[in-house]
């Protein structure tokens, strides 16, 4: 499914109204047609509804919704903010209300909203790019403070539904109804928390109209999430790719063994760990499937095994880097060297990561994926994480476009950004996943999907999904503190199942 910016969603209005000539005012009675369908749902009729609208199209809807809530034998009182400056189509629909039993007030900040079972918010609509200030945000406030239930229409008003950043004063909705698409405030955190439980409304919007947009933002779900080839009987390990792992570091040895668990448990034929060489037995012990490259280095990956690397990953089907790797300046310098002297497809993750400087960017060009965390990818791009907040889908895309690489940023939204400038968002994952050797098992399933010889894009988005809905299924059989990483590893079988 497309998630559309605020500027997108009215393209899509426009091009439904002005070239498919579907009458606006059809639009937003189909909108407040769907918004009371769901009231209906959770309030039996005969409950107290309170619906404050504003003065924009928001509001129109507003003053329709109440008039359905009315005609289905709901008692309703409006709350109506600037009723003079009203036009066209939500003008109609306040000028309808008023001849129909409904109390309209117009002192808003002297209403008891606790006195209602359901407070709609109908105030501001997608199009509000700033903080909300003076008597709004005093309405806001008191609104989040009284009302028992809060529902909000297309987005809880105060946030943008461009970003998923939070400017100030918002409204703190139970449940948000949106029409035609997502818009990125109710895919994105910390704005997401505030619009509850999300639902999205067909008010006949074509998706032709959604086209027009040229829309370049994806939620990922079960719908969109490739599907996992079977292999066929007369087949052996040589045909399922050779994964090389380059992990570990005095310490850090268990980052490196949940990634080739992970790698093994996705299907990788053969999976090779290059690790230290005082750490091989510990490999050999915990993940018994997996191989390991003899290397100098004792504590340390260093630049003194740079060509033994480099000629054993030559024909190997993907190079994840970085897991439990440290920082020491000798593996930086290797780090460098295998990127600079390798033409293989890589994904770096945690400290390959945080030993990448400017110089090899141009290197991992078109072969590469990166998965940080937001720590990682602000210390990469030099920004805050305040600053990522305001616009962090944007700023991973545009990494992504400049460096040609693809990004998995990994968050409680994980968002990953192509270098053909589309971007997915996954949002179904749990908090169990909040721990250490999360991200580990990640690479691992991404850089075995790759040497199977799925392609970069598909690799990423089975690697996401698989972990999150992994996540989830572990926090509802469990809870959200239970699982460990290694759950993670034994359970990936669940998802793939789904998805086979």
């Amino acid at each position: 499914m497309e998630i559309l910016t605020s500027s997108q969603m009215e393209q899509a209005d426009s091009y439904a109204i002005n070239e498919l000539k579907i009458p606006s005012i059809l639009l937003m009675e189909n909108a407040a047609i769907a918004f009371a369908d769901e009231i209906e749902k959770d309030l039996n009729a005969l409950s107290k509804v309170c619906i404050v609208c504003g003065a924009g199209n928001n509001g129109g809807d507003g003053y329709a919704v109440a008039r359905h809530l009315v005609n289905r034998g709901y008692f309703v009182d409006v709350v109506s903010i600037n009723p003079e400056k009203l036009k066209g189509d939500a003008k109609v629909n306040f000028e309808i209300l008023k001849n129909l039993p409904v109390r309209i007030i117009d002192d808003f900040l002297h209403v008891n909203y606790g006195n209602y079972d359901l407070v709609v918010d109908a105030i501001f609509g997608t199009g509000l790019n700033r903080k909300v200030e003076g008597d709004l945000e005093k309405l806001i406030l008191k609104i989040n403070t009284e009302a028992i239930k809060v529902y909000s229409i297309d987005i809880p008003s105060g946030l943008s539904g461009s970003t998923g950043e939070i400017f100030g004063e918002h409204i703190r909705a139970q449940k948000t109804v949106t029409f035609c698409r997502p818009k990125i405030v109710h895919v994105l955190y910390p704005a997401k928390a505030a619009c509850g439980d999300i639902v999205v409304k067909n008010i006949s919007i074509p998706d032709s109209a959604v086209n027009s947009t040229r829309p370049d933002n994806f939620l990922l779900s079960g719908h969109n999430v490739p599907r996992i080839i079977r292999r066929g009987v007369n087949t052996h390990k040589g045909h399922f790719g050779h994964t090389a792992i380059i992990a570990g570091s005095k310490g850090k040895v268990g980052a490196g063994i949940l990634t080739a668990r992970a790698c093994i448990s996705t299907g990788s034929g053969l999976t090779t760990v290059v690790t230290p060489k005082n750490f091989i037995n510990s490999f050999h012990s915990a993940v018994s499937e997996s191989m390991c490259l003899d290397v100098d280095s004792e504590d340390v990956l260093e630049v003194k095994d740079l060509q033994r690397v480099v000629d054993f990953v030559k024909d190997k089907g993907c190079v994840a880097i970085g897991p439990g790797l440290g920082t020491a300046e000798s593996t930086k310098e290797l780090v460098k060297g295998i990127i600079e002297n390798s033409s293989n497809k890589l994904v770096i993750d945690a400290d390959g990561i945080n030993l990448l400087d400017e110089s090899t960017f141009e290197k991992l060009a078109f072969r590469t994926v990166l998965t940080p965390h937001v720590g990682e990818f602000c210390r990469l791009c030099k920004i805050t994480k305040d600053d990522l907040a305001k616009d962090r889908l944007n700023i991973c895309k545009n990494f992504a476009l400049k460096h040609s690489v693809s990004l998995v940023l990994k968050s409680a939204d994980t968002i990953i950004s192509l270098p053909d400038g589309r971007a997915f968002v996954f949002n179904e994952g749990s908090p169990s996943l909040a721990k250490g050797g999360s991200g580990d098992v990640l690479t691992g399933m991404i850089a075995s999907f790759i040497s199977q010889g799925y392609q970069i894009e598909d690799a990423c988005k089975l690697g996401v999904y698989i972990h999150g809905r992994t996540g989830a299924f572990l926090h509802s059989r469990y809870n959200e503190f239970y699982p460990k990483a290694s759950d993670i590893c034994d359970n990936l079988w669940v998802v793939m199942n789904e998805l086979l």
